[in-house]
């Protein structure tokens, strides 16, 4: 339908599209950050934050791929880069639990992303799962 480009539907459908691409990136790098495949979940977190980066939960899911990777120094990079799109985006700082796992980082505290606190994708309610897609 190239005369319906920037009809209201097709950017609503569009948007919709997205959100439901990025949440199987999101499933698919949770996946492979708790199976141990680090390189992966970079690649796949880097995927997401290039078409949206304001996901928090992204970022601290990338911190601990580097903090497992014994790359603290790339771990902080992360966490300011979080702190300046937040800020730029949304004008809103970094949730307690980004903060906290920054300092944890920071001080060299002692498994910080362990299995138990490793960063999760947002629960998605049933609803929304299997709501069709709207035109």
């Amino acid at each position: 339908m190239p005369d319906d480009l920037y009809e209201d539907w097709s950017n609503l459908e569009r948007e919709n599209l997205k959100e439901i691409f990025l949440v199987a990136l999101e499933k698919i790098s949770e996946n492979r950050f708790r199976i141990g495949n680090l390189a992966e979940a970079i690649s796949l977190c880097k995927a997401i934050l290039e078409r949206d980066n304001c996901r928090e939960e992204i970022y601290r899911r990338l911190m601990c791929c580097y903090q497992r990777l014994g790359r603290r120094d790339k771990a902080l990079m992360v966490y300011r880069k979080c702190v300046q799109c937040l800020k730029t985006e949304l004008d809103v700082g970094p949730t307690s639990s980004t903060t906290e796992l920054y300092n944890k980082i920071k001080t060299d505290a002692s498994n910080p992303c362990d299995s138990t606190t490793a960063p999760t994708a947002r629960i998605i309610p049933e609803a929304a799962r299997s709501a069709p897609l709207k035109k």
